[in-house]
C-alpha cells in the first residue's frame, strides 16, 4: 500500500479536529482499513503523555448509499451489545468491547463535507488498545494457536449474536439491497445464462422488490461483446461447474426458507464475519470484539456462522489454481464449533440443526455470485491490478470445490456439531 502523502495527513488532521476530541491533533497512515471504507487515518489526540487514540473514517457511500442509514444502524447494535451485557453478566474471565462513536462538533455522528465533485461522510470511532488482528489462519504457524484462534473467533461471533439478540429487525433494512438473498444471487446466474442483455430481457428473472430490482439490475445483464460472453459461458472448465450450481438450488433456498416458515428466527446479524473483523487480546488471544458494523442486517445469525466457517476451513483460500489443494480442515471446524456452542445462550435446537448445511450453503452461494460475475463481465467482484482476468473463475471454481468437499465431510461435520452440544 503506498504510502498516505504529507498533504492528505493534514486534510485527515484538519477533518479529525472537527470532531469531540482533545487538542492537538494529529492524523496518521492506518493501513488495516477494510475494504469498503475509501480512507482511513489512526488520530492521535491530546497533550503528550496524556494522548488518546482515534480512527478516522470516510465511509465509501458508493457502496453505502445511504451513510446516515449505515451508522444508525451501527448506533443501535452498539446500544443493544451494551444493554444486554448490563442485563447479562458475561460469562467469568471474558472481556468484551464495544464500538464507541465520536461526535462531530455539531453533534452528530457523521460529518459531511462537500468538496466540487461530492458530499464525503465522515466518521470517528475510538480505538480500541492491545489488540490484534489476522487476515488468515496461515499466518500462525503453531497448529495449536491456529486452533485456539478459531476457538476464539466461534466464540466472539456466538457472543455478538447473543448480544444483538433483543434488536428489533422490523427497525433494519439491508445496507446493500439484495446482499446475502441466495435467490437474486441465482436469478443473476440463470439471467446471465440465458444471455440476457437489456432490462427487458432480464425482465422474467428480476427480483419483485422496486429497490432491490433498482440497485441490483446492472449484474442481472451480460456486459461482454458476443464473442467473449461465448468463450466464456462454454469454457469446457466451468461446465462441470454450472451443473453442480444448478443442481443444487433446492439446498441454496433452505435458510430462507426456513426463515420464510418461521422454523428459524430472522435476528440482526453482522454480515461480514471475516477473521480480521474480530479483535483479538494481544497478550491473551482471546477475542474482544467484533467491528466493521456496516452490514448490520436482518437474517438468520447462520448466514454469519455460515460465512466465517466457510472461509476458516478452506485451508487454500479463494484464489487457489490448483483445485486438488482445495479442502475442509475438520480441526478448524471443530475449533469454531466448540468456541460458538459453548458460548451461544440465544440459539434454538431448529438453528443449530442447520449449522453443518448453513457452511455448504454459503460455500454455494459465494460460488454462484462468483460464476455469474465471470460470465457477465465481471461487473461486480472486479478484478485487482495484480489479478489474472480470470480470476473469478478461478474464485467460482474454488468455492464451488470447496462445498463439494463439505457435502462430503457433512456427516463428519455433523457429529462434531453434537459432540460440542453435548460437551456445552
Amino acid at each position: 500500500m503506498p504510502k498516505t502523502t504529507d498533504a492528505a495527513l493534514q486534510r485527515a488532521s484538519n477533518i479529525a479536529a472537527c470532531f469531540q476530541i482533545p487538542e492537538p491533533v494529529e492524523a496518521c497512515d492506518f493501513p488495516d482499513k477494510g475494504n469498503m471504507s475509501h480512507e482511513m487515518y489512526l488520530v492521535n489526540a491530546g497533550p503528550p503523555g496524556e494522548q488518546s487514540q482515534y480512527l478516522l473514517q470516510r465511509m465509501n457511500n458508493d457502496v453505502f448509499t445511504d451513510p446516515h442509514r449505515v451508522v444508525a444502524a451501527m448506533q443501535a447494535c452498539i446500544a443493544a451489545q451494551q444493554a444486554y451485557m448490563q442485563n447479562h453478566p458475561l460469562p467469568d474471565g471474558m472481556r468484551w468491547e464495544t464500538l464507541t462513536l465520536v461526535p462531530a462538533d455539531h453533534g452528530g455522528p457523521v460529518l459531511e463535507i462537500a468538496d466540487a465533485s461530492a458530499i464525503h461522510f465522515w466518521r470517528m470511532m475510538v480505538r480500541i488498545r492491545d489488540c490484534t488482528t489476522f487476515k488468515s489462519l496461515n499466518q500462525i504457524r503453531a497448529k495449536a494457536k491456529r486452533l485456539s484462534l478459531a476457538n476464539q473467533a466461534g466464540r466472539g461471533l456466538a457472543l455478538f449474536g447473543d448480544l444483538t439478540s433483543q434488536m428489533d429487525v422490523n427497525a433494519l433494512s439491508s445496507p446493500l439491497p439484495g446482499y446475502r438473498d441466495t435467490r437474486v444471487y441465482y436469478a443473476q446466474l440463470d439471467s446471465v445464462l440465458a444471455g440476457s442483455r437489456t432490462i427487458a430481457e432480464a425482465a422474467p428473472y428480476l427480483p419483485d422488490d422496486p429497490v432491490v430490482r433498482d440497485t441490483t439490475q446492472f449484474h442481472f445483464l451480460v456486459h461482454l461483446d458476443e464473442t467473449a460472453y461465448r468463450q466464456r459461458l462454454e469454457d469446457p472448465d466451468i461446465q462441470p461447474y454450472i451443473d453442480l450450481a444448478l443442481e443444487s438450488r433446492e439446498l441454496a433456498f433452505a435458510l430462507l426458507r426456513a426463515m420464510d416458515r418461521g422454523t428459524i428466527r430472522r435476528v440482526a446479524i453482522h454480515g461480514d464475519t471475516k477473521l480480521d473483523n474480530f479483535l483479538f487480546d494481544e497478550a491473551s488471544g482471546d477475542v474482544r470484539a467484533l467491528v466493521d458494523l456496516d452490514t448490520i442486517m436482518p437474517h438468520t445469525w447462520l448466514a454469519d456462522w455460515g460465512d466465517m466457517a466457510r472461509s476458516l476451513v478452506n485451508v487454500v483460500g479463494e484464489k487457489a489454481a490448483d483445485l486438488s489443494k482445495v479442502r475442509v480442515d475438520l480441526d478448524v471446524f471443530e475449533a469454531l464449533a466448540r468456541g460458538f456452542l459453548s458460548t451461544a445462550r440465544e440459539v434454538t435446537e431448529a438453528e443449530i440443526e442447520l449449522m453443518v448445511d448453513a457452511v455448504q450453503i454459503l460455500a454455494l452461494e459465494l460460488g454462484v455470485r462468483f460464476l455469474a460475475d465471470y460470465i457477465r463481465g465481471d461487473s461486480y467482484f472486479q478484478p485487482g491490478a495484480s489479478d489474472p482476468i480470470d480470476i473469478n473463475k478461478t474464485r467460482a471454481m474454488v468455492q464451488l470445490t470447496l462445498y463439494r468437499e463439505l457435502t462430503r465431510h457433512a456427516s463428519r461435520m455433523r457429529g462434531c456439531i453434537e459432540a460440542c452440544r453435548a460437551a456445552a
